[in-house]
């Protein structure tokens, strides 16, 4: 069922066409991806969580370009810039909580191969600043 619900949410890009919609998509991606990791990070999931806070991290980085392509077409971002900015401290807010709980590295030994060490809290941190240059990219674009 994760693989449809993955699949779904790529056919889903289809029915948000138009700058605004892909920002709107692409920030409702990000929440989705951002509990799902913060989820897995509570039970332990290490290998799994760091995955879906990369995708979180993915969708994140691709509402600045919108943004910026619908500022090209004429329409007023303000609202937008201001909706994600906030979107960004909340998910700074939610990152901080989950480096909280977590370890700062993590031994991942599957059954049927070679383990691997997780560097947890630096992927943590990387999401962390992903958000806090944006957030202050979205704060320069106001103050302009």
């Amino acid at each position: 069922m994760y693989t449809l619900s993955r699949v779904f949410d790529r056919l889903n890009n289809w029915w948000y066409f138009g700058s605004i919609a892909q920002i709107k998509y692409h920030l409702k991606l990000s929440d989705k991806y951002l509990v799902e990791s913060e989820t897995l990070f509570e039970y332990q999931q290490y290998l799994l969580a760091i995955d879906a806070l990369g995708r979180s991290d993915e969708e994140f980085l691709k509402i600045p370009e919108h943004i910026q392509k619908a500022f090209q077409e004429g329409k007023d971002v303000s609202y937008l810039t201001e909706m994600s900015r906030a979107a960004a401290l909340k998910h700074m807010e939610v990152l901080d909580g989950i480096s909280e709980i977590t370890p700062e590295s993590f031994l991942w030994v599957p059954e049927k191969s070679a383990s691997t060490q997780l560097d947890v809290r630096s992927h943590i941190l990387d999401s962390l600043n992903i958000r806090k240059r944006i957030s202050l990219e979205f704060s320069d674009n106001q103050k302009k």
